[in-house]
């Protein structure tokens, strides 16, 4: 029988230095600092990798929406509630 297998520190590794950069890249490129950023809406898929790169950046928790429920019961996050698909708008 075949299973699937992912080297799950490699992978965490890879994602949160990609998210951390793609975010430091477009920032860069618009002449924005963290500091102009009021809150980052981040992709919803793992809380440690939306922590490693908000971390990086410097930006505090407290600025980042968390949408899902489970993600939000264990970490002090912008706390917005709502369906884990929810529009940019109703995120921010």
């Amino acid at each position: 029988m075949h299973f699937v297998h992912q080297e799950g520190q490699a992978v965490f590794k890879y994602a949160s230095r990609k998210m951390y950069e793609v975010c430091r890249d477009l920032l860069a490129r618009n002449s924005v600092s963290v500091g102009d950023i009021s809150v980052m809406v981040p992709h919803q898929a793992n809380l440690r990798i939306i922590k490693a790169a908000a971390e990086r950046l410097g930006i505090p928790l407290e600025k980042v929406v968390i949408k899902h429920r489970e993600l939000r019961q264990h970490h002090r996050c912008h706390d917005s509630a709502g369906p884990r698909a929810t529009p940019l708008p109703a995120a921010v």
